[in-house]
């Protein structure tokens, strides 16, 4: 009896350190995403990044407890004409998301929070596009940018987003 007790506690001990290694494992990956949305945000065509977005952007649908909830709204007017970078567009409005939910968890499913850092994220990475290539204009991001710089970001998300079915 006394070697079964014994073998329960170290089984239990075992699970106990495996589960707490992983919980560090997730706060190291949790702030390896928000490292790697802001280096995104900073240079969204440095392709020595691409490895890092990959993992960033699957460990990101891998774990629903960040439950991303953007609204596309948003970015429409990238549609059509279909704009060169969207793809990286729309990466950044995912990762700028999961960023914002994983640095403040208390803002998960304030959907007007979650797509205002979304959107300031893509006008971040937009403007670095522009930056390095000036014939990346977009009249879509532009105007976003102008709204920013008078203040009607946000009041433009709160309008937008009553449209999405979140």
């Amino acid at each position: 009896m006394l070697k079964l007790l014994q073998t329960l506690f170290l089984v239990l001990s075992l699970l106990a350190a495996a589960a707490q290694s992983r919980d560090s494992a997730t706060a190291e990956q949790r702030q390896r995403v928000v490292a790697i949305a802001h280096k995104l945000e900073a240079a969204p065509l440095d392709q020595a990044l691409s490895p890092e977005k990959v993992w960033a952007k699957q460990w990101v649908l891998e774990h629903p407890e960040i439950r991303i909830r953007m609204c596309m709204q948003l970015l429409a007017g990238l549609r059509r004409p279909k704009y060169k970078f969207r793809l990286e567009i729309v990466d950044q409005m995912m990762l700028s998301t999961a960023a914002l939910l994983i640095e403040h968890p208390d803002k998960a499913g304030d959907h007007l929070a979650e797509n205002v850092a979304g959107l300031e994220g893509v006008l971040k990475a937009y403007s670095a596009i522009v930056k390095s290539n000036p014939a990346a204009h977009t009249q879509t991001l532009d105007d976003l940018l102008e709204k920013q710089s008078r203040g009607k970001l946000v009041e433009f998300v709160r309008e937008t987003i009553k449209g999405c079915n979140f």
